[in-house]
């Protein structure tokens, strides 16, 4: 009986090493699996960080040009009214003057015609009272 059970014992030594063993191995092959696994994994995640740095650093740059852009146009809008409004107001300006220029000429005519019309009045006094 001594001998069957020692048999016996040595039997299942033997099976829980080879079990042991098979159980590392299997855990061994399930560590390397895991570590390829990550490391695809983190060169995914990297790939996708660079896309996604590249894609914003595109639409970053495309940004800064519609901005400009839209400044530079805002800037030549800004400069054109301010000519336009420059240019009427010297119109402007210009029709004053010449309405004043006319003004003036008009007043000196009326000018003339009132000492015209005075030295008449004043010649035709004098003949009346010399009369």
């Amino acid at each position: 009986y001594q001998m069957t059970l020692r048999s016996h014992l040595v039997n299942m030594d033997t099976l829980i090493q080879l079990h042991d063993s098979r159980l590392y191995a299997l855990e061994r092959s399930f560590e390397k699996e895991l570590k390829a696994i990550q490391a695809g994994f983190q060169q995914e995640k990297d790939m996708i960080i660079q896309k996604f740095a590249g894609e914003k650093k595109d639409l970053q740059s495309l940004i800064d040009t519609i901005e400009k852009d839209e400044n530079d146009r805002e800037a030549e809008t800004k400069h054109l009214f301010e000519q336009s409004r420059e240019e009427i107001r010297n119109k402007n300006l210009e029709e004053i003057n010449m309405l004043r220029i006319s003004l003036d000429a008009q007043i000196e005519e009326l000018e003339q015609h009132f000492e015209t019309a005075h030295l008449n009045y004043l010649q035709q006094t004098a003949q009346r009272t010399h009369d």
